[in-house]
C-alpha cells in the first residue's frame, strides 16, 4: 500500500512538474502553434554603419515576433533581408541597390537614408578633398522604381526620418514630397535631458560658439532646433519649458483609420514621450495626420518658435491614401531599439517588454507605440495591389464611342449610366516656369503630377492647355488619374500662328492652314498616346504613349482672334462658300467662321477615322470679337470684328456636340468698364461683369464656357475697373476673393462653368505699358512684379530655394542668418541712424535701415541711390542741406510709417520720356532733358492711353490719358508664413527694434536684366531711348536722416562730418552677383485657399 502511494506521489509530482513547464513554456510553444503570414517587405537602410543593424533590426523583429515571413517562407534576417549599405568588416562593406523590378513586395520600408561616415566606419578622418560621407543619400535610380511600382500597381509604402536630409538632393526631395504629401522646411529638432552631455552634436556646439562669440556653455534639459537649408540654430534652455520631452499623441483620425481603440492604445494610453530628432514637417492635407508631438514651452519658449515660425504642435504621423497606394511618414526613427530581445519566438516578449522593468526608458516608445503602430498597419492600415484603375464611362453609337456631350446649357458627363451636369471647375495650364520660355517644353513629369495633385486638392475638376504639350504632362495626367476616383480632366487646345495669321491677312492661307492642321493631327495623336515628334525648335516633342483622351471633355481650338486679321480675312475670302462637311456646317456664317468649322471638321474626322471617338469642339473667342455692338467702347478695333459661334453646327452624327469658349476679363476691353454698369447681380448688387455675361448669353443658342478669366496679384497695374476689379495691384488675398466672385456669377448667368487663368506665375510674360523697359530675351530670368500678366497664378515661383528669404515684416531673424555685413556702420554711438544694410533677390532689392530711435509717425528719411554711371542729380531732394558731388538717379522718401514713396531723376523717367517726349500725351516740362536739372518725377505707370470718339447720336466720348504713382510703397508685412502677411507690402517699420525694412521692385530701379548687370542707359543722348542699355556695376547708397521740420540734419550713411560734401569715394557700392539660372521655390498663394473653399461649393 505504501508503494502505491509513493508510485502515485511520484507521478503527481511529474504532472505537476510537467503542467509548470507547459505553463513556463507556453508563450514559445503557443508561439509556434501560431500561423504564419506572408508578407513581403522590401526593406531599404543606408545607415548600417556596424553589425548592430540598428535601423532596422526593430522591425524585422516585430516582423518575425508576429509571423510574418517572406514569400518564401523564411523569417527575416537583419544581417541579409534589406537593400542598402552592408559591413563586411575591416573597413570593407557591399551595397545592395534597389532592384528594378520590385512589383512582388507588399511593403516598401524606408528605414533610414542618411548613410554611413568615412570616420564612423573607417576611424581615420576624410582628407580636405574627400567626401565625409563613404555612401548615402536616396537616389533617383532608386526612387524611380519605388514611385513606379506604387502608381502603377499599388502597394504601401512606409517612411521614417532621415529621408529629406542631405545627401539626398533638393530635386529628389521635392519628387518625395509629393509622394508622401508633405513638406519640410529643413528645421530639424531634439530633446536632450543634459545640454552639457555627449548628445548635442559637436557641429552644433560650434555654430553656435561662433555666432556667439563664445563657448558652449548650456546646461540643464533643453531642445536642440537645427535647419539643414539655411543653418540657423536655436537652443531652448530650461527657461523655455514648462516639461521634457515632446509628446506624442494620436489624433482622432489616427485612432479611427488604425482602430486603436479596440486595441487599448491610443488616447487611452496616454501621451508618449518622444526623444529623437523630429523633422517640422507639413501635411498638403491635415486630416491625413494621424499623430502629433506637442512640445511643453513657456512663455519665452513659444515667442522663440513663433518668431520662426516654427509650431509647437506638429504631424508625428502623416498617412497619404488614395485610390493606387497609401504611405506613412513617421516623423523619427521609431524601429531604433538599443536593447532587442535575442529570441523573438515568444508570445509574451512584447507585453512584458512594455513593463518599466524589462526594457531601458529610451526604448519605450518602441515596445508601447511602434509595435503596436506596425501591427495596426499591417492588420488593416495596408493597400492592396489595384486589379484595374478607375474607368471613364463612355457611350457607344455605331462606329464610335463619346463619354461627354453637350445638353442645353450644360456639359453633361456619364454617372451610373445616367447623363449628369458637370460644372466646370477649372484652371488652365501654360508651359512656363522660371529660366525658361514655353518653347522650351521645360515642365518636367514630377512637377507636374504635384501640380495635378495640388489642382485636385482645390476641389477643381478640369484644366486647359492652349497646344500640344511635352509628353511629360501627358505621362503626369494619366498617372495622377490611375490614383483616383475623381479623376482631372482635360480641355486641350489646338494652337494657330497668330503671327502668320496677322501678316497674311488670310486664315486661308498655306502659311496658316498647314501648321493648323499639322498641330490638329499632333495633339490628337499625342491625347490618344500615339504620337513621336521629332524635335523642334520652340515646340514639345518626344514618344507620346500615355492615352488620356478618356479624360478629354473637348477641344477648344484657336487663340483669342486678331479683330484685323479676322477683317482682313472676311475681305480677302469674300466669294467662299457656306461649309458643308461630314460632321460640321455653317449657315450665315462669314469667311472666318466658316474657316473655323473648317478646322473643327478637320479635328473631328481625324480622331473619329484614327480612333473611333468623338469630343465636344469649340474654338477661342473674347470680347474684341463677340456678336455684341459695343457704342462705349474707347478703341475701334475692339468693337471692328464679329467671330460667332452661333453660325457654326453640328450635324446629328456628331453626338457630343459642341459649346462657345471666351476669355472674359471684367477689366478689357474698355467697354467692360462703360457699359453695364447698371446692371444688377442676383444679389441685387450692380455688378458690370454680370451684366456683360448675361448680355453674352442672351445672344447664344450654344452653351458658354468662360475658358479664360483671372485677377492678376501684381504690384503693377494695367487697367482699372469700375468695381475695384483692377488688371493688377491686388494682394493674394484679394485675387481670391475677386476670382471667387467672378465665377459666382458665371453660374448664376447660366454659364457652364469657368478656368481660372493661370495656375502658375509666368516670368516670361510681358504687358504693354511695362513691356519696352525690360530685356524681352531675358524675361524669364528674373521675377517682374511691375507686369500683371506675371502675376496671374495661383502658384507662386518665389525666389530663392534654400536660403533664408528676406522677408520685410519688421524682424532681423532673416538678415542675422544671412550673417550680412552692413553697408554703412555708424561709429558715432550719439548718431540715430544706426547701420544700413542690403541684398537682392531675382524680385526685389531689399534694404534694411537700423535707428537709435525710431518714431512711425516721423520717420523723414531719406535714401539715394546712384545706380548708372555719368548721370543724376546733385542737387539733393527736400532741401537735404548738404553739398553733393554724386548723381543719384533714385530718391526714397521714407516719411512716416503711412507715407513712403520713390522718385527717379527726371532725366532718367521712362514713363516722361515715353509720354511727354514721344508720343505727346501728357506736358513737357522745360529742362527734363538736360542732365543734372536738379528734377525729380514720381515713378508712374499708365492706365490708359486717353480717345476721343463721336457716339451715332453724335455725343462726344473723351477718355483721358490716365496713369497712376506706383512709386507709393505700402507699408505691411510680406513674410508668407505671416498671419498678416501681405503680398503687396514694400515696408514695414518696427519701433519697438528701431528697424524699418523694405524692398523695391528691380524694374522700378529701371533694371532691364538685373540677371546681367543690365540697366536703362542714357534716355536722351543714346538716341536709343528706353531702348538703350548699361551694364552697372552696383548700387552707391547715401542716407539722410532729417527732422520734421526738413531742413536740420541730424544723421547720415555714410557719417558725414558737419559741412563736409559727399563724394564718390565716401560711398560704398552694393554688388549683386549674376545668374543664368534663376533659384526658386513652389508656395501656393493665398488665392488658393480661397478658391478651395470656392470650388468645394460645387
Amino acid at each position: 500500500m505504501r508503494k502505491l502511494d509513493l508510485i502515485n506521489r511520484r507521478w503527481l509530482m511529474a504532472a505537476a512538474v510537467t503542467i509548470g513547464l507547459l505553463v513556463v513554456s507556453s508563450p514559445i510553444w503557443s508561439w509556434y502553434l501560431k500561423s504564419e503570414h506572408k508578407l513581403n517587405v522590401l526593406i531599404v537602410d543606408k545607415t548600417v554603419p556596424d553589425s548592430s543593424y540598428r535601423n532596422h533590426a526593430g522591425l524585422t523583429w516585430m516582423l518575425n515576433n508576429a509571423k510574418y515571413v517572406q514569400s518564401s517562407g523564411k523569417a527575416y534576417r537583419p544581417s541579409s533581408d534589406y537593400f542598402g549599405f552592408k559591413p563586411l568588416g575591416d573597413e570593407k562593406y557591399r551595397i545592395d541597390a534597389v532592384p528594378d523590378q520590385i512589383d512582388s513586395y507588399d511593403l516598401i520600408y524606408l528605414a533610414s537614408m542618411y548613410g554611413v561616415d568615412k570616420e564612423e566606419y573607417t576611424g581615420r578622418e576624410p582628407g580636405p578633398s574627400e567626401s565625409k560621407s563613404l555612401y548615402g543619400g536616396m537616389t533617383i535610380a532608386e526612387f524611380e522604381p519605388i514611385r513606379s511600382k506604387l502608381l502603377t500597381k499599388g502597394g504601401t509604402l512606409i517612411a521614417e526620418r532621415n529621408l529629406f536630409g542631405k545627401p539626398t538632393t533638393p530635386e529628389l526631395r521635392v519628387r518625395m514630397y509629393s509622394l508622401l504629401n508633405l513638406t519640410w522646411d529643413g528645421w530639424s529638432y531634439k530633446y536632450v535631458a543634459d545640454l552639457a552631455g555627449t548628445e548635442v552634436p559637436n557641429k552644433l556646439k560650434a555654430s553656435v560658439a561662433k555666432a556667439s562669440g563664445s563657448s558652449w556653455t548650456y546646461k540643464g534639459g533643453g531642445y536642440l532646433f537645427m535647419n539643414e537649408f539655411t543653418e540657423e540654430n536655436l537652443v531652448l534652455t530650461e527657461a523655455d519649458l514648462t516639461g521634457g520631452a515632446p509628446a506624442f499623441a494620436y489624433t482622432t483620425e489616427g485612432e479611427q483609420q488604425l482602430r486603436l481603440s479596440e486595441k487599448g492604445i491610443g488616447k487611452a494610453k496616454g501621451n508618449q514621450a518622444y526623444s529623437g530628432w523630429v523633422d517640422v514637417i507639413k501635411p498638403a492635407d491635415e486630416r491625413e495626420v494621424l499623430a502629433s508631438y506637442t512640445l511643453a514651452l513657456s512663455p519665452s519658449g513659444r515667442e522663440k518658435l513663433s518668431r520662426r515660425y516654427i509650431p509647437m504642435t506638429m504631424p508625428a504621423i502623416i498617412h497619404h491614401q488614395n485610390e493606387r497606394y497609401g504611405t506613412y511618414y513617421f516623423n523619427g526613427q521609431f524601429s531604433l531599439n538599443t536593447d532587442l530581445p535575442s529570441i523573438y519566438q515568444s508570445s509574451i516578449q512584447t507585453a512584458l517588454r512594455k513593463l518599466p522593468t524589462w526594457h531601458e526608458a529610451e526604448d519605450a516608445f518602441y515596445w508601447d507605440t511602434y509595435i503596436p503602430l506596425m501591427k495596426a498597419i499591417i492588420d488593416h492600415g495596408m493597400t492592396k495591389p489595384a486589379v484595374t484603375p478607375p474607368q471613364v464611362e463612355k457611350l457607344s453609337a455605331g462606329n464610335t464611342s463619346y463619354s461627354a456631350r453637350m445638353f442645353g446649357d450644360h456639359l453633361q458627363t456619364l454617372k451610373n449610366g445616367k447623363w449628369t451636369n458637370f460644372t466646370v471647375k477649372g484652371v488652365n495650364i501654360g508651359m512656363g516656369k522660371p529660366g525658361a520660355f514655353p518653347g522650351n517644353a521645360a515642365i518636367g513629369r514630377d512637377e507636374y503630377y504635384r501640380w495635378f495633385q495640388q489642382i485636385a486638392a482645390m476641389n477643381a475638376n478640369a484644366i486647359r492647355v492652349y497646344t500640344l504639350q511635352p509628353p511629360a504632362f501627358y505621362e503626369a495626367l494619366y498617372a495622377f488619374n490611375q490614383t483616383t476616383d475623381k479623376p482631372l480632366y482635360l480641355f486641350h487646345g489646338a494652337w494657330v500662328l497668330e503671327d502668320a495669321l496677322v501678316s497674311s491677312g488670310n486664315a486661308y492661307s498655306d502659311a496658316v492652314m498647314k501648321p493648323f492642321h499639322e498641330e490638329i493631327v499632333d495633339v490628337v495623336n499625342a491625347v490618344h498616346g500615339k504620337a513621336n515628334l521629332p524635335k523642334q525648335a520652340g515646340h514639345a516633342y518626344g514618344s507620346y504613349t500615355y492615352d488620356v483622351s478618356p479624360y478629354l471633355l473637348g477641344w477648344i481650338l484657336g487663340i483669342e482672334w486678331d479683330p484685323h486679321a479676322v477683317a482682313d480675312t472676311n475681305k480677302q475670302t469674300a466669294h467662299k462658300q457656306p461649309f458643308d462637311g461630314r460632321y460640321m456646317y455653317t449657315k450665315g456664317a462669314s469667311p472666318f467662321e466658316n474657316w473655323l468649322a473648317q478646322g473643327m471638321e478637320y479635328m473631328a474626322a481625324y480622331e473619329q477615322d484614327h480612333y473611333h471617338v468623338q469630343h465636344a469642339l469649340s474654338f477661342t473667342n473674347w470680347p474684341t470679337t463677340d456678336m455684341l455692338k459695343h457704342p462705349l467702347e474707347s478703341f475701334a478695333e475692339e468693337d471692328m470684328s464679329v467671330v460667332n459661334p452661333n453660325h457654326i453646327y453640328t450635324k446629328e452624327s456628331y453626338y457630343p456636340g459642341s459649346f462657345a469658349s471666351y476669355h472674359i476679363y471684367p477689366y478689357y476691353p474698355d467697354f467692360m468698364n462703360n457699359e453695364y454698369k447698371d446692371y444688377e447681380d442676383q444679389s441685387g448688387t450692380k455688378n458690370n461683369y454680370a451684366g456683360y455675361l448675361h448680355a453674352l448669353k442672351a445672344v447664344h443658342r450654344l452653351p458658354i464656357l468662360v475658358a479664360e478669366f483671372g485677377i492678376p496679384s501684381s504690384r503693377g497695374m494695367t487697367h482699372r475697373n469700375v468695381s475695384g476689379k483692377d488688371q493688377g495691384h491686388h494682394s493674394e488675398q484679394e485675387q481670391g476673393q475677386l476670382i471667387a466672385g467672378l465665377y459666382e456669377d458665371m453660374l448664376s448667368e447660366g454659364y457652364m462653368g469657368g478656368m481660372i487663368f493661370s495656375w502658375q506665375d509666368e516670368w516670361f510674360k510681358r504687358t504693354w505699358n511695362t513691356m519696352e523697359y525690360d530685356n524681352a530675351h531675358r524675361r524669364p530670368f528674373w521675377s517682374n512684379v511691375q507686369t500683371n500678366e506675371q502675376y496671374f497664378g495661383l502658384l507662386s515661383f518665389d525666389p530663392g530655394m534654400n536660403e533664408v528669404p528676406i522677408d520685410v515684416d519688421g524682424d532681423t531673424l532673416d538678415w542675422d542668418a544671412l550673417h550680412l555685413a552692413p553697408i554703412y556702420k555708424a561709429a558715432d554711438s550719439k548718431q540715430n541712424l544706426k547701420a544700413l544694410y542690403m541684398t537682392n533677390d531675382s524680385e526685389y532689392v531689399y534694404l534694411r535701415l537700423d535707428y537709435g530711435k525710431l518714431s512711425a509717425d516721423d520717420i523723414h528719411t531719406s535714401i539715394m541711390l546712384d545706380t548708372v554711371p555719368g548721370q543724376g542729380n546733385t542737387k539733393l531732394p527736400k532741401g537735404i542741406p548738404l553739398a553733393n558731388q554724386v548723381g543719384f538717379d533714385f530718391y526714397i522718401d521714407l516719411a512716416s510709417a503711412s507715407y513712403a514713396e520713390t522718385f527717379v531723376d527726371s532725366y532718367y523717367d521712362t514713363f516722361y520720356y515715353d509720354y511727354a517726349h514721344l508720343k505727346k500725351l501728357i506736358p513737357a516740362v522745360a529742362g527734363v532733358s538736360t542732365k543734372n536739372n536738379g528734377m525729380y518725377n514720381p515713378i508712374r505707370l499708365v492706365l490708359n492711353k486717353g480717345s476721343r470718339m463721336v457716339l451715332p447720336n453724335g455725343k462726344l466720348l473723351n477718355y483721358p490719358f490716365e496713369s497712376y504713382h506706383t512709386g507709393l510703397l505700402q507699408e505691411g508685412n510680406s513674410n508668407t508664413r505671416s498671419a498678416d502677411y501681405n503680398s503687396l507690402a514694400d515696408y514695414k517699420v518696427n519701433e519697438k527694434l528701431g528697424i524699418i525694412e523694405l524692398r523695391i521692385p528691380w524694374l522700378m530701379l529701371n533694371a532691364k536684366d538685373p540677371s546681367l548687370h543690365e540697366m536703362t542707359g542714357d534716355l536722351w543722348a543714346s538716341g536709343k531711348g528706353y531702348q538703350s542699355s548699361v551694364t552697372t556695376n552696383g548700387f552707391h547708397m547715401l542716407v539722410v536722416e532729417q527732422n520734421g521740420g526738413g531742413s536740420s540734419k541730424l544723421s547720415t550713411l555714410p557719417e558725414l562730418k558737419t559741412d563736409e560734401p559727399v563724394t564718390p569715394s565716401q560711398l560704398k557700392l552694393f554688388q549683386w552677383g549674376e545668374w543664368n539660372l534663376p533659384a526658386y521655390h513652389e508656395r501656393l498663394k493665398q488665392s488658393y485657399e480661397v478658391l478651395q473653399k470656392e470650388y468645394a461649393k460645387y
